[in-house]
C-alpha cells in the first residue's frame, strides 16, 4: 500500500468578505447541481445529483477486480490525513464520511470525464440514455460548478483514483481529459498548444489545473524590473477611444492562452474570449483562487480582467470587440456584457508585478504620440487658415486703401 506524506498546505477555502457574501445567501461561489468536497456537503437542494453519483460509482467499479476495489478503499485511508489538510475550513465530519465523500466525489468526476472525452464509454453512455451527457443543459451547470473554489477534491485523490482504475484501452490522461471536458464547455479558454502535459503533483485541484492552463507557464512570475510598475502604467482607454488614437484591433486564433495579448505595430491582438452564461462564476471563481496564492505570484486572470475592462466602458465597446471577432457571446445584449465585467472590475485586486505593464505602456504611448500628431496637425491648419485671413483682411484694407475715390470727382 502507498504511503503518503501527510504535509500539504491548504488549497481549497470558503470564501468570505470583498470577495464572497456573509449574509447567508446563495453566491456566485456556491454550487446549483453538484455538490463536490464538505463545503457544501449534505445541502438539500444538491441531493438530486447524488443518486447521479452513485450510478456512476458502480459503472466505475464494474470494470475493476475485487483485488482492485480493495486497493482503493485501503488507499482512501492512507490519503485522508493529507486531503483533510487542503481543506482550510473543514468542517467536522467523520473518518468514515469524509473517505465515503472522497470516493464518491472523486470516482463521479473520474467517470464524468471519461464518459465525455473517451469516444467508446460516450458511444455507451448515449446508448444508455446518461441523463447528464444526453443533456447539455445539465452538462453545462455540473461544469460550472466543478470549478468554484469551494468545490474543489485535491487533485492528488482524482489522479490515484484515475491511475487505479485506468485500463489497457485508456490512453489518454488525467489533464488531457479534464481539459478536454473544459474545452467543450468553455471554448477559447485554452488553446490548442497547451491542451496537453501538466505535472500533476503541481496541480492543486480542479481550478488550479484550469489556473496553470489559464496563463503562460513563465508568466506566473513577471520580471523583476515590472515591481512596483503597475500603477504607473495607470489605464488604457476603451476600444472606441483607442481606434480613434490610431490603435488597431485583430483577433487571435485559438492556438494560444485566452490571455496571451500582443502589442506591435500600432496592433492590439487578442485572443477571442466566448462569453457563456457561466463565464461570470469561472473568472470570479479563479479571481478568488489567485487570490490565496503566495505573495509574489502573479494573479494573471485578475490583471486580464482589469484589460478587458479598460477596452470595455460601454455596450458599443463590447459591439465593436465582437466586429473584430475579440468576444463573442451568447448572452441577450452588449449592454450585459459590458455589466458583467464592471461587476468583475470591483474589489479587483491586480498583480504588483501587472502582466500587462508594458503593452499599457506602449499603447498609451502610441495613443499620446498619435493624439501629439493630430494637434500638430490640427495647430498648422488652424494657424494657416488664421494667417490666410488675416492676410486676406490686410489685403482688402490696403486695395480699399488704395482704390481711388471716385465720390469726389
Amino acid at each position: 500500500m502507498p504511503v503518503y506524506s501527510t504535509r500539504s498546505e491548504a488549497s481549497i477555502f470558503k470564501v468570505f468578505g470583498d470577495l464572497g457574501s456573509t449574509t447567508g445567501e446563495q453566491t456566485i461561489y456556491d454550487p446549483v447541481i453538484v455538490s463536490i468536497g464538505p463545503y457544501h456537503y449534505g445541502v438539500p437542494h444538491l441531493q438530486g445529483m447524488e443518486g447521479q453519483k452513485t450510478i456512476y460509482l458502480q459503472k466505475l467499479l464494474s470494470r475493476l477486480d475485487e483485488k482492485t476495489i480493495h486497493l482503493m478503499t485501503t488507499t482512501f485511508d492512507a490519503m485522508e490525513e493529507k486531503a483533510r489538510a487542503c481543506y482550510k475550513h473543514l468542517n467536522s465530519l467523520s473518518s468514515k464520511n469524509f473517505q465515503t465523500m472522497m470516493m464518491l466525489d472523486g470516482c463521479f468526476i473520474i467517470e464524468l470525464i471519461r464518459r465525455y472525452g473517451i469516444s467508446r464509454l460516450r458511444d455507451e453512455a448515449e446508448a444508455e440514455a446518461d441523463p447528464i451527457i444526453g443533456d447539455k443543459l445539465i452538462l453545462q451547470k455540473i461544469c460550472r460548478d466543478l470549478f468554484l473554489i469551494e468545490n474543489q477534491l485535491p487533485f492528488f485523490i482524482m489522479n490515484e483514483i484515475f491511475q487505479l482504475t485506468k485500463t489497457e484501452v485508456d490512453e489518454d490522461d488525467i489533464v488531457s481529459l479534464c481539459l478536454h471536458f473544459v474545452k467543450g464547455m468553455y471554448p477559447n479558454y485554452i488553446g490548442e498548444s497547451v491542451m496537453r502535459g501538466s505535472e500533476t503533483e503541481n496541480i492543486n485541484h480542479l481550478l488550479g489545473l484550469l489556473d496553470i492552463h489559464f496563463c503562460h507557464p513563465s508568466s506566473r512570475m513577471s520580471p523583476p524590473d515590472n515591481i512596483g510598475k503597475n500603477k504607473e502604467s495607470g489605464e488604457i482607454s476603451s476600444i472606441s477611444s483607442l481606434l480613434e488614437s490610431g490603435i488597431r484591433f485583430k483577433v487571435v486564433d485559438g492556438k494560444t492562452r485566452v490571455t496571451d495579448i500582443k502589442f506591435n505595430n500600432r496592433v492590439l491582438a487578442i485572443p477571442r474570449l466566448t462569453v457563456v452564461d457561466h463565464t461570470e462564476a469561472l473568472l470570479q471563481n479563479l479571481v478568488a483562487y489567485e487570490s490565496s496564492l503566495p505573495e509574489g505570484n502573479q494573479r494573471v486572470v485578475s490583471d486580464y480582467i482589469f484589460l478587458i475592462r479598460c477596452l470595455i466602458r460601454t455596450q458599443e465597446d463590447v459591439k465593436l470587440l465582437q466586429d473584430y471577432g475579440i468576444i463573442f457571446h451568447l448572452t441577450s445584449d452588449d449592454a450585459e456584457v459590458s455589466l458583467l465585467f464592471n461587476r468583475l472590475g470591483q474589489s479587483l485586486k491586480t498583480s504588483e508585478k501587472f502582466s500587462y505593464y508594458d503593452l499599457f505602456c506602449e499603447v498609451n504611448k502610441q495613443s499620446a504620440r498619435h493624439r501629439n500628431k493630430w494637434k500638430a496637425k490640427l495647430h498648422k491648419n488652424y494657424l494657416n487658415n488664421s494667417w490666410s485671413t488675416i492676410a486676406c483682411i490686410l489685403s482688402c484694407s490696403w486695395s480699399i486703401s488704395t482704390r481711388p475715390r471716385t465720390d469726389s470727382i
